[in-house]
């Protein structure tokens, strides 16, 4: 028998695969929980964004003479509050981008009512959940499975 000098310097085609195994497990066990999480800091955001757009919505209505609602996002980050103060809004939430994976848009059939819907872009990412606000500042769950509701308000 031949005498095999014990200098190896590497690893094993055997024991990379094994180290390739392990790591691809771990990869498909944490992979879904942070999909999950992500999705639900998103819903979280968007029902803020959803709070904070009520309430650009009413200060609109009381700086404008006579009383209106803005009929587009866009609307609250063009127009200053007062002469010289910021804006209602942030622009992030107006400009038509998304915002923590939502779309944004606004529906103002009269100058008393409007409906805010915020929509996942990517139902993968974001949820699956599409968000609506009116006028009353009640946010509900128009359609969607998401985690956050069952089609009813959300509580505060």
């Amino acid at each position: 028998m031949r005498n095999y000098k014990r200098n190896h310097k590497g690893f094993t085609l055997t024991e990379i695969m094994v180290v390739v195994a392990i790591i691809t497990l771990i990869i498909g066990i944490a992979a879904p929980n942070f999909l999950r999480m992500k999705a639900s800091a998103s819903e979280s955001a968007v029902i803020k964004a959803m709070r904070t757009l009520n309430t650009a919505f009413e200060e609109f209505w009381q700086d404008q003479t006579p009383h209106r609602y803005p009929t587009s996002l866009s609307e609250l980050d063009s127009i200053p509050a007062i002469q010289g103060s910021p804006e209602y809004v942030d622009s992030r939430l107006t400009s038509g981008n998304t915002y923590a994976g939502y779309q944004f848009g606004v529906e103002t059939p009269d100058n008393y009512t409007y409906t805010i819907t915020a929509t996942p872009v990517n139902e993968a990412v974001s949820g699956s959940t599409v968000y609506s606000i009116t006028q009353s500042g009640e946010i509900t769950v128009t359609q969607g499975g998401g985690g956050q509701g069952d089609g009813g308000p959300i509580p505060d």
